[in-house]
């Protein structure tokens, strides 16, 4: 896999520059994270930088890069669980390919020389039968339909293969777009995650004197912000998690990006990472301080990456989920 910290850069005006040291720190610091081993409770970073513009982003770049490298042998079982108890005739996509998917017709469980299989029907023409290994293929939709759909058509999903390739390596492109898992959730500010996931123009280095362009969606494939294809991270806006209306998705790394999650929204209540990104100009950053504090009081002080300049950090564990120090 190419070292983002030395491949990447980012677009200035009309320049290609390399990611300034807080952008490197940011992805260094998800590197770190993403390879940690989970513990029976949270661990908390703070930070503090002069803007949040991007922070939360790279940071969570490190954690899905890092993550391609770890296996999920348990989803692919979890998700033909969950197929196990989907009604037949359920409206779902198959995935023919990374970038290629059809609308089916969910026809249930199936066995076939002692091995189970889920079922999908296209066109009355295709009987697919798919193996739990495979199942995440299939992807549940709203809605049922009687009889698989008359004419078969197939939809394209839009990604940015090369510049994906640029940055895992072209052979682990296909298993990187295979299936969805949530390796990072960002709480924070929509409208903002959204312009810093879309609008960021960078670019790999291929050492052509060429530059491969993409943007961090490119690589976060953030479910709120895809149109289809599969995603492996996810953003929660802050106002939905203040009213009740959204809990925090499970992940190994959740980051909070400003002092309204930390502040009045529900911590999260699994044991994992928990980056709180706090901008020095936010009108609550002095109330967010405190309550990093009150935390920290309790805590295991922890060692990680020494930040650049003009970046503060602090970290350590919490009270752990069976209430031991």
């Amino acid at each position: 896999m190419a070292d983002p910290l030395k491949s990447l850069h980012m677009l200035a005006g009309d320049d290609w520059v390399p990611l300034a040291a807080w952008a490197r720190f940011f992805v260094a610091l998800g590197n770190t994270l993403g390879t940690s081993q989970a513990d029976n409770f949270r661990k908390v970073i703070a930070i503090s930088i002069p803007t949040r513009a991007l922070a939360a982003g790279f940071c969570a770049l490190g954690v899905v890069l890092t993550r391609v490298r770890v296996k999920s042998h348990a989803d692919p079982l979890a998700h033909f669980e969950r197929l196990r108890s989907l009604p037949e005739g359920t409206v779902v996509f198959y995935h023919v390919s990374p970038t290629k998917k059809r609308r089916c017709r969910f026809g249930g469980l199936a066995s076939e020389n002692g091995k189970e299989y889920a079922v999908v029907e296209d066109a009355n023409t295709l009987r697919c039968f798919v193996p739990p290994p495979l199942c995440q293929k299939i992807e549940p939709l709203e809605g049922t339909m009687d009889e698989p759909p008359e004419k078969a058509k197939t939809l394209n999903v839009s990604v940015n293969g090369e510049f994906l390739a640029a940055l895992l390596g072209r052979a682990k492109v296909d298993e990187f777009l295979r299936y969805s898992r949530i390796d990072c959730v960002i709480a924070g500010i929509e409208s903002e995650l959204r312009a810093d996931m879309m609008g960021a123009v960078l670019g790999i280095a291929t050492g052509r004197n060429g530059i491969v362009q993409g943007c961090l969606q490119d690589v976060l494939r953030v479910r709120r912000f895809l149109g289809q294809g599969p995603h492996k991270s996810d953003v929660v806006p802050t106002r939905s998690l203040l009213a009740g209306a959204s809990d925090l998705p499970r992940a190994p790394v959740v980051i909070f990006d400003g002092a309204a999650p930390l502040l009045r929204a529900p911590a999260p209540s699994t044991p994992g990472w928990l980056v709180v990104i706090l901008d020095r100009t936010e009108t609550r950053f002095a109330d967010a301080v405190a309550e990093i504090n009150r935390r920290r009081a309790g805590g295991t002080p922890l060692t990680l990456l020494p930040p650049p300049d003009g970046v503060e950090l602090v970290a350590f564990g919490e009270r752990s989920m069976d209430g031991a120090a």
